[in-house]
């Protein structure tokens, strides 16, 4: 008995050596050979602001996009990358939805939209023929109400039985500033939550929303993670908004979000150079959550307005993925090399992280494609 003893305390330490390694490990993306390549008609440029991955009931996996000039949803074979089918929606008339300006797919029968300049909901079938439209009024707490654009994957919009939870555009003109609600695809009630869009110093007031609409949320499975662009923390809440939370998230790369001047006084060069955080998605088969942060970096040059534009929508010069565990702890960092790949246009599958190599400053890039390339989550 006592030797034992002995033995076990002469290896104690070495175990709990080993323990605390296991816990210390760090994790980067790694870029594999891996790419999907989807081919772009003349009419769809590949600066996108909604695309999607959709799995349909058969279990077949679709990527999906937005042509907005043509009105138009894609659907492409995820593993080949062929173009499937597409749905083409009409502009006006009686199966009129405005120009879309993204989209939440529930089902293939079962599409909702979001139009330009038009409060509303449009649900769609297929043939986009128009099942139903749903205005977007005052909630019952008696607060006026416009629908965020579906823009991005993941949080924009999730339907749960008749509910469908969305993100309510920012006002500073009312008194409560609700930053998501949930309307009833059957009664169309709408009510909101208590969480609302954050103040900033130096707000300029006779704007109706500014920098505190730029966000974007993810879904877990069981709550909503909000990682607004200018704040450091995230916000965790329940689909019901009755269970918050405040987590810090913090990039090695950024000492401080710096919020943009709001009364015009800036280019989309600043923008561009600005440190800022940036979207989150949320990866299912890793637990983890991937948010998006801009350190702070000069272009070398001055940008024509339209370059810089351009440098802004196709994901910056560079730009960081921190890695965050199921608790939001930081696993590691990764930054990513200049001018190669899209910060905006990323997907989780399976197999990996998917990040669109189609960034407009690279000598690679093409007008004709759009391409995401695999990384894998690895322990250095």
């Amino acid at each position: 008995m006592e030797t034992r003893l002995l033995i076990y305390l002469l290896f104690l330490p070495l175990l709990l050596s080993c323990g605390g390694k296991q816990e210390s490990k760090n994790y980067t993306l790694v870029p594999s050979d891996k790419k999907i390549t989807f081919p772009l008609d003349t009419k769809t440029f590949p600066f996108m602001m909604c695309v999607l991955p959709y799995t349909d009931a058969g279990g077949k996996e679709y990527f999906t996009l937005q042509c907005r000039d043509s009105n138009t949803i894609h659907f492409y074979d995820m593993d080949s990358g062929r173009h499937e089918f597409e749905i083409k929606v009409e502009s006006d008339g009686p199966n009129g939805a405005g120009r879309i300006c993204g989209y939440y797919i529930h089902t293939l029968d079962s599409i909702y939209l979001t139009s330009h300049y038009a409060n509303k909901l449009t649900l769609i079938n297929r043939k986009a023929e128009i099942i139903k439209r749903i205005p977007i009024k005052k909630s019952r707490e008696g607060i006026p109400l416009q629908a965020a654009n579906f823009f991005v994957q993941g949080g924009e919009a999730l339907l749960q039985g008749d509910s469908l939870y969305f993100i309510a555009t920012a006002n500073r003109w009312i008194d409560h500033d609700p930053i998501a609600a949930v309307i009833n695809i059957q009664t169309e009630e709408i009510h909101t939550y208590p969480p609302e869009y954050d103040t900033f110093p130096n707000q300029n007031n006779q704007k109706r929303a500014s920098w505190e609409e730029s966000m974007q949320r993810c879904f877990n499975g069981t709550n909503f993670v909000y990682s607004f662009y200018y704040i450091e923390d995230l916000l965790v809440a329940s689909p019901s908004q009755m269970e918050m939370t405040r987590v810090s998230a913090k990039s090695q790369y950024i000492s401080q979000p710096k919020l943009l001047d709001d009364y015009g006084n800036l280019t989309f060069q600043d923008g561009a150079e600005n440190p800022n955080y940036g979207g989150i998605l949320y990866d299912p088969y890793r637990e983890v959550y991937y948010r998006i942060a801009y350190p702070a970096t000069e272009i070398g040059r001055k940008l024509k307005d339209r370059e810089a534009m351009e440098l802004l929508q196709f994901g910056r010069k560079n730009f960081s993925i921190m890695i965050l565990d199921k608790d939001f702890r930081l696993l590691g960092e990764t930054m990513m090399p200049d001018y190669t790949y899209n910060s905006n246009l990323l997907f989780v599958r399976e197999d990996g992280l998917y990040i669109s190599a189609s960034h407009t400053f690279n000598e690679n890039y093409s007008d004709e494609e759009l391409c995401f390339q695999r990384f894998e989550l690895k322990a250095e």
